[in-house]
């Protein structure tokens, strides 16, 4: 049934429009929230987790994180596999960090992993 609505000529586009609205409401919801996101101490930084960070977003962004599910292919049951929930991981902290640049606990990772892989690779 609600495939059908989303395919219909008339329907569809109001209901894009509050899926938007919908997206866009709990991803400012969830960044105003104590997000894991927005950490800064180093050890909270080093503990980062994509698994736990995915199931914050699953419980703060549900509409985001099922159109991920949907977008990726994946089941309810098999979200948390391996390297997926790296890139949903990914995807979910790059979009949070357009919305608010201070967001950045997985951008603070990335860059420390490529800052001390490029030392090594010169030593």
């Amino acid at each position: 049934m609600s495939y059908a609505i989303l395919k219909h000529k008339e329907l569809a586009p109001e209901i894009n429009i509050a899926i938007c609205k919908a997206v866009s409401k709990e991803f400012s919801d969830y960044l105003k929230c104590d997000s894991m996101l927005l950490a800064r101490n180093p050890d909270e930084v080093a503990g980062f987790s994509n698994k736990l960070f995915m199931e914050e977003v699953r419980i703060h962004c549900p509409v985001w994180f099922n159109c991920q599910l949907g977008a990726s292919g994946l089941s309810p049951k098999e979200e948390a596999v391996g390297a997926r929930v790296n890139s949903m991981a990914l995807a979910s902290s790059t979009l949070a960090r357009l919305r608010n640049p201070q967001a950045s606990a997985v951008h603070y990772r990335i860059s420390t992993i490529l800052f001390h892989s490029g030392v090594t690779f010169q030593a």
